[in-house]
Formats: structure tokens, sequence, C-alpha cells
């Protein structure tokens, strides 16, 4: 049973579904169809690590059934983020990322310990704009609880 502040979209935190609850009638509409699969993951910042990371994503969207050049696509995009944030972090930095692969759309989130996608740049790392042509769609959010979520979303033609 879940308890719900107030009306708005939501994930099950048990089973992944996502829903959202009617303003007006508190009715409920399940998007249990989409099935997607998620990744999320902390890790702390490191070459390495990004490494294997891009093999967990890729994985994910093999179990989709995404095409190799989607794929591709998709992981010198993160490849790139993924850069952008090794070289702007101290060692104490972490970086998590959720990534969800749902039918024809993949969509990454990266979250890292400190700013570095803005970092004194007006509008972003110069860097995010060649991730911008690899990608549908990429969105940055400063956080209000601190730093900074960057939002790429890829569809499959």
């Amino acid at each position: 049973m879940l308890e719900l502040p107030q009306p708005g979209s939501y994930c099950c935190p048990r089973c992944h579904t996502y829903f959202r609850v009617s303003t007006r009638t508190g009715e409920i509409t399940d998007y249990a169809s989409l099935n997607p699969h998620v990744l999320n993951i902390t890790l702390p910042v490191s070459a390495e690590l990004v490494t294997h990371l891009e093999g967990m994503i890729a994985a994910l969207l093999k179990i989709r059934q995404f095409p190799d050049h989607f794929i591709r696509e998709l992981l010198a995009a993160s490849r790139s983020i993924c850069d952008i944030v090794v070289q702007k972090s101290q060692a104490i930095d972490t970086l998590t990322v959720i990534a969800v692969a749902n039918q024809g759309e993949a969509v990454l989130g990266f979250k890292p310990s400190n700013n570095a996608f803005t970092g004194g740049h007006k509008g972003g790392d110069p860097r995010l704009r060649s991730v911008a042509n690899r990608v549908d769609r990429i969105e940055l959010f400063p956080l209000a609880s601190r730093g900074e979520l960057l939002k790429v979303i890829k569809r499959a033609q």
C-alpha cells in the first residue's frame, strides 16, 4: 500500500510501475504496459568504473533489443558526459546514473555530486553540444537539494 501526498506521477518503489493519480477524480492510470527496464547505480567517479558502467548500459539496451547503431550512439553520448564528470571531479565525488530502457526509447540521467555540467559556464559545459547531436533531447536541471541532473533521451526510429 502506498500513501501519496498529492495527485501527480509516481513510480512504485517495489515493482517500478509508473502511474499517474488524477487531480480531479483521484483515478489512477497505470503505465505498467510500458514495462521498463531500469538501472540505478551510484559509483565513485573514476575512469575505470565509467568503462564498466558503459557495459551495464549496453547490456540493458541489448536486453530491450535496441539496434547496435542506437546502442553505439547512446554509449558515445554517455562516454562524453562521463568524461566531463571525471575531468571535473575530485577524489570524493560520486556519480548517480539512472538508465531506463523502454519500448522504443532510452533515457539516461546523470547526477554528479558536484556541478560538473555547469561549472561556471552559462548554459552548461560547451562539450554538451556534441552530446546533443547524438541524442533526440538533452535537458539540464538544477536540483533544489544541491547539484544538477542531466537527462538524455534517445528514441529508436
